[in-house]
């Protein structure tokens, strides 16, 4: 069988879990095409977790070994298979885009990709369908600007804004409830070059990385009204992650937060797990092609795995 996914430049992987996904897909490369992005900085293709998974495990190698940025977006509807399994096994960031299905119209895929454990980042694509593909391609060109002056280009000119001035890629963060385990996370790291602000507004008026805490309703409301005021100052990654959600605050976000405008933020899982993978989905994005840190990532990678390991091993029938 022929490997599909041969490009050694490519930047941005665009993958689905199958060619029915293709045509919710669409708008997202249009915005690509748009934009001017280099075909030979593109790979598209399927490679289905379920039906071909060795391609899709050549694709995370052929990944992970990249000395530069690199941004995979898969798109996969009902359990969302393939965007769980590339989060969990890459170094690199990836973005999952929600795919709108028969029967639930996309809150399956939805509620799978929200529901990543601690030490899986996984980027959700705010929207449902094309909506979700548009902005996964925006956060794709956001992660990717942190490294790469062109792809900040680029966004600048999809929200025709100037450029803004260029700063070093710390990290800023508002939480009140996992400010700890945030900080903890990149410690392991040796990762101290960050910033903690007093409001979520102190963050989306600047053009850093952010990561936000969300608490409650109310303040959902206030953080959604601001990424729509203030996304266009603020060109780099925005990482959304809730205190708590239960069913009916997790099918809201899919009915309604930030799903129905262009936007780069995206949203992580939550509680404890979404501190832990918004942390680490930061140092996937600022670390991204650095090989230092790629070193670190791996090996932190190798400690989660051999704790399950060590776990499973006190099981005994």
């Amino acid at each position: 069988m022929d490997f599909p996914f041969q490009n050694l430049q490519s930047q941005i992987s665009i993958i689905t879990g199958s060619n029915s996904d293709w045509k919710q897909i669409m708008p997202g490369i249009e915005i690509l095409k748009n934009l001017a992005i280099p075909k030979d900085k593109i790979e598209a293709g399927v490679a289905s977790a379920h039906r071909i998974p060795k391609v899709m495990h050549a694709v995370i190698d052929s990944a992970d070994e990249k000395n530069f940025p690199v941004v995979i977006i898969t798109a996969a509807g009902a359990s969302a298979h393939l965007q769980g399994t590339f989060a969990s096994q890459t170094i690199k960031p990836v973005i999952g885009i929600t795919v709108k299905g028969s029967i639930m119209n996309g809150c399956d895929a939805f509620l799978s990709q929200i529901r990543m454990p601690g030490g899986c980042p996984l980027s959700v694509a705010p929207g449902n369908g094309e909506q979700s593909a548009r902005n996964s391609v925006l956060a794709a060109l956001s992660n990717l600007g942190v490294k790469d002056k062109f792809y900040l280009e680029k966004l600048a000119k999809f929200y025709a804004v100037p450029l803004p001035a260029s700063k070093n890629p710390k990290i800023n963060i508002y939480a009140k409830k996992h400010l700890e385990i945030i900080k903890n996370q990149l410690a392991e790291f040796e990762y101290f070059d960050f910033e903690i602000k007093e409001t979520h507004a102190d963050l989306l008026n600047n053009p850093l990385l952010s990561i936000i805490e969300v608490c409650g309703q109310e303040e959902m409301e206030q953080i959604e009204h601001g990424i729509k005021e203030y996304q266009n100052q603020h060109l780099g990654p925005i990482l959304l992650y809730f205190d708590e959600l239960d069913d009916e605050k997790m099918i809201h976000l899919h009915q309604k937060f930030v799903a129905n405008f262009d936007t780069h933020a995206v949203l992580i899982s939550f509680g404890k797990a979404g501190a832990e993978n918004a942390a680490l989905q930061a140092l996937r994005i600022i670390g991204n092609g650095d090989n230092e840190m790629s070193s670190k990532l791996k090996t932190f990678a190798k400690k989660q795995s051999q704790k399950v390991l060590e776990t499973s091993a006190e099981f005994k029938y």
